[in-house]
C-alpha cells in the first residue's frame, strides 16, 4: 500500500528537479499549462508573468509563458521572455529559431542582430535563416536567397560554398531528405517555403495545369441555390472532415446573424460518402450551402489550406460570384456585402487581410481574402499564387506555405509593374477577435482533431 504513493513522491520530486522549480513554482507551472490548454489563456498569462518575476530566468517559466504570448499575439512579450533564457541556452537551435521569429514579428532588429551574431557560432544553417529574417524587416531584396542557403546548409553542409544557389537544387535536396524519411527542424521547414521570383516567371512559361479536382464538377452539379439572387459573393472554406464537424454548423448560425450569401464547403475527405452524407444533411438544415469534395488520399494535411485557392477561379466560374475565402474556425460578425462595395468603390481589383507582420508568412492573412469575378487582376494574382503552390507543394512546401504564397504572389506583381490595386480587410474584420471569440469547447475540438490526428507538417 505504501508503494504507490512514493511512487508519485518519487515521480513529483523528479519533476520538480527538471524543471529547476520549488514545489510551489512547480504548481502554479502545471496550472498555467493547464489554463493554456483549456484555452483559458488570458489566465494562463498572469501565472506565468507571477511565476517570470519570481524566477526570471527559468528556462521552462519563460518558453512556456513565450507560448502564451504567441497566443495572444503579444509577439514583443514573447520575444523579452525568449531573449531571457538565449544566453544560458544559446545551443538550443529551436530556441534561437523561436526567438528570432518573435523578434521579427515584432521588428525588433536589436535582438535580431544578437541572434544572427550567436547563430554564427552554433550552426551555419541557422545563421541563413536569421540572416534572412534580418533582411527581409530591413526590406533587402535578396532576403530569398538566405532563405534557401539555410536549407542547402543543413541538408548538404558541402554545398555552402558551392555556385549552385538555384531554387531546383533546394528542391532536390527535400526530395531526398523526404525518401530518407530525414526529420526537418521547424526552421528549415520554413525557409523551405521562401523562393525567389525568378521561379515564378519560369512557371508562367508553361500552360498551367487543371486544378479542378474529378469528383467537384459532380458535386457542383448538385449545388442547390435557394435563391439565385444572393449568391454575390459566395463565402469559400476548405477544411478537413474534423474541422467540417466541429465548426460547420456554428460557423453558418454566427455569419447569418448578417449575410444571406452562398457559404461554400470545399472538403478534403478520406471516407467520401460519410462526407457527402454529412454535408447533405448539413444543407437541410441551413439555406444557401454549397459544398464539393477531393479525396484527401496521397494528400498532407498542409494541401487542405491550399486547395481553396487553386479551385477558386473555377468556383467563381461557376457562381458567376465573387469569392470571400475563408477559415472555418471563427466567430462571424462582418457584413460581407460592405467588402464588396467599398472594393468597387474605391476601385479595388481583390483585398487582403494585411497582418503588417514583418516576417514572409506573417504579412498578410491569406484565410481572410476576396476576389472579384471577371476582374483581370484578381484572376493574375489567384493563378500566380496557384502555380506558386501546386509547384512549392511538389518541390518540398510545409505548413505556411499559403501564407507564404500570398505574400509571394503580391511581390511578384509589384516585382513585374502589374497595374492593380489592393483593399486592406484589416478595417473590416478583427480576425483576433473573430478566433479568440470562438467558444472553449470548440476551441478544444480544433485542438483535438488538429494534433489528434497529428499537426500539419
Amino acid at each position: 500500500m505504501q508503494q504507490k504513493p512514493n511512487f508519485y513522491l518519487t515521480r513529483f520530486v523528479t519533476v520538480k528537479d527538471k524543471y529547476g522549480l520549488p514545489y510551489t513554482g512547480l504548481i502554479l507551472y502545471y496550472m498555467m499549462a493547464y489554463s493554456l490548454r483549456y484555452r483559458f489563456v488570458q489566465f494562463a498569462r498572469i501565472i506565468g508573468e507571477l511565476l517570470q518575476g519570481r524566477f526570471s530566468m527559468n528556462y521552462s517559466v519563460n518558453s512556456m509563458l513565450a507560448y502564451v504570448y504567441r497566443q495572444l499575439n503579444n509577439f514583443e512579450g514573447e520575444c523579452k521572455a525568449l531573449m531571457r533564457i538565449v544566453p544560458a541556452n544559446c545551443h538550443d537551435i529551436d530556441l534561437l529559431f523561436r526567438a528570432s521569429e518573435s523578434a521579427a514579428f515584432s521588428g525588433d532588429v536589436d535582438s535580431l542582430v544578437r541572434l544572427r551574431d550567436i547563430a554564427a557560432q552554433e550552426s551555419a544553417a541557422i545563421h541563413f535563416h536569421i540572416k534572412g529574417l534580418l533582411a527581409f524587416v530591413k526590406g533587402e531584396a535578396n532576403y530569398a536567397v538566405h532563405f534557401q542557403e539555410a536549407v542547402r546548409s543543413f541538408l548538404d553542409p558541402e554545398s555552402i560554398d558551392s555556385s549552385d544557389a538555384s531554387g531546383k537544387s533546394v528542391s532536390i535536396l527535400l526530395q531526398k531528405a523526404y525518401k530518407s524519411g530525414r526529420p526537418l527542424p521547424e526552421f528549415v521547414r520554413a525557409a523551405s517555403n521562401i523562393r525567389e521570383l525568378s521561379i515564378i516567371d519560369e512557371l508562367l512559361k508553361v500552360d498551367g495545369p487543371s486544378h479542378l479536382p474529378p469528383l467537384l464538377s459532380d458535386a457542383l452539379d448538385g449545388t442547390a441555390i435557394t435563391d439565385s439572387g444572393l449568391t454575390n459573393p459566395i463565402v469559400l472554406i476548405s477544411c478537413s472532415t474534423g474541422y467540417l464537424r466541429v465548426f460547420a454548423d456554428y460557423y453558418i448560425r454566427t455569419f447569418r446573424r448578417k449575410n444571406l450569401n452562398i457559404v461554400h464547403f470545399h472538403v478534403l475527405a478520406d471516407d467520401m460518402e460519410a462526407t457527402r452524407n454529412y454535408l447533405e444533411a448539413l444543407k437541410n438544415r441551413h439555406s444557401n450551402v454549397g459544398y464539393s469534395i477531393e479525396a484527401l488520399s496521397g494528400n498532407s494535411q498542409t494541401y487542405i489550406t491550399l486547395s481553396r485557392f487553386l479551385i477558386c477561379r473555377d468556383l467563381m466560374k461557376h457562381y458567376n460570384s465573387d469569392v470571400l475565402i475563408s477559415d472555418i474556425d471563427l466567430c462571424v460578425y462582418f457584413n460581407l456585402g460592405s467588402i464588396g462595395r467599398e472594393l468597387r468603390t474605391q476601385g479595388c481589383d481583390f483585398g487582403l487581410f494585411a497582418l503588417g507582420y514583418r516576417v514572409p508568412w506573417g504579412k498578410f492573412s491569406i484565410g481572410f481574402s476576396y476576389f472579384r469575378v471577371a476582374n483581370h487582376a484578381s484572376d493574375v494574382y489567384l493563378d500566380v499564387l496557384s502555380r506558386y503552390l501546386v509547384w512549392l507543394y511538389s518541390n518540398g512546401g510545409f505548413f505556411s506555405m499559403d501564407m507564404v504564397g500570398g505574400m509571394m504572389a503580391h511581390e511578384y506583381m509589384l516585382a513585374r509593374g502589374h497595374d492593380f490595386k489592393v483593399l486592406n480587410l484589416s478595417g473590416f474584420a478583427d480576425l483576433m477577435q473573430m478566433h479568440t471569440k470562438i467558444p472553449k469547447k470548440l476551441q478544444r475540438g480544433k485542438i483535438e482533431v488538429k494534433f489528434g490526428n497529428g499537426a500539419p507538417q
